[in-house]
């Protein structure tokens, strides 16, 4: 949404008014909290609470070691975000499976090894 500059204008004897100049500016965002995230979850934001972000700015996501963001920047527009928020997830461990391949399971990585939340691995198994 939109606030306006100045919270009341004044009309004077002359018919003008005071203040002479006078705008709907657009509210902020706000992003709210997330789990594993890092500081504020935006690299812009402070090293703890809520991120406030200014309309048309962005928010850089960050998440704590280990962990990893949905999204990798979130847009402010008039106290709307795009996406509205992010998650921080851990990758998935490839499972050791039998009669999979032998490179494993996934074709993108060994049996242990990590794959990146929100990827996918492509199955094989052995022939």
């Amino acid at each position: 949404g939109y606030s306006p500059s100045v919270a009341a204008l004044k009309c004077n004897e002359d018919g003008q008014f005071e203040p002479k100049t006078f705008t709907c500016e657009p509210n902020p965002c706000t992003v709210k909290s997330v789990q594993n995230a890092l500081a504020s979850g935006c690299k812009e934001g402070p090293n703890s609470g809520e991120a406030v972000i200014q309309s048309g700015e962005v928010c850089t996501t960050q998440c704590k070691d280990g962990f990893y963001p949905s999204d990798k920047l979130l847009h402010c527009h008039s106290e709307t975000l795009s996406p509205a928020t992010f998650t921080c997830e851990s990758p998935c461990v490839v499972p050791t499976v039998a009669n999979a391949a032998g490179g494993g399971v996934c074709k993108e990585a060994g049996e242990g090894e990590k794959i990146l939340p929100f990827t996918s691995c492509t199955t094989q198994c052995a022939a």
